[in-house]
């Protein structure tokens, strides 16, 4: 089913503007149309470990992949230290992403920071020792 939205068809993870002002759901005769579902779809899984190379061979190569801007999970991407020893990658999200992690869930809209290196392993912390996170999109209806 296609939703209609002032001539334009309104596709999941297109953000929906009336007046001005983001709109998350709609209904119609009391059906929702559009929006959430509640649920979050795991796109991407994988780690962080002192002394690995996760973040460089694969993290950011799939992240990288995808891309930034409209269709894609981020606003921004890039490296704010390295790569090296201890490298900082640095990403922000669109609207209905998210990263859970073993150190948090992050939402769109922040910095969020992947450590890791001989020093610093987290996701916007750094500690030392290991931490796992997915990347999740919003079920839509």
């Amino acid at each position: 089913m296609s939703v209609i939205f002032n001539g334009t068809s309104i596709s999941n993870f297109k953000q929906v503007f009336f007046n001005g002002t983001a709109i998350d759901t709609i209904y119609f005769n009391g059906t929702k149309v559009y929006g959430t579902d509640g649920s979050w779809v795991t796109m991407y899984s994988n780690s962080l470990a002192p002394d690995s190379v996760n973040l460089e061979n694969q993290i950011v190569p799939y992240f990288q992949s995808l891309g930034t801007g409209a269709g894609t999970p981020f606003v921004s991407q890039g490296y704010i230290q390295g790569p090296g020893q201890d490298s900082r990658y640095q990403v922000v999200l669109q609207p209905y992403y998210r990263v859970t992690s073993s150190d948090g869930t992050f939402y769109d809209g922040v910095n969020i920071v992947f450590y890791e290196g001989r020093t610093v392993t987290g996701i916007n912390t750094s500690h030392n020792g290991s931490t796992s996170f997915s990347l999740q999109v919003a079920g839509f209806v």
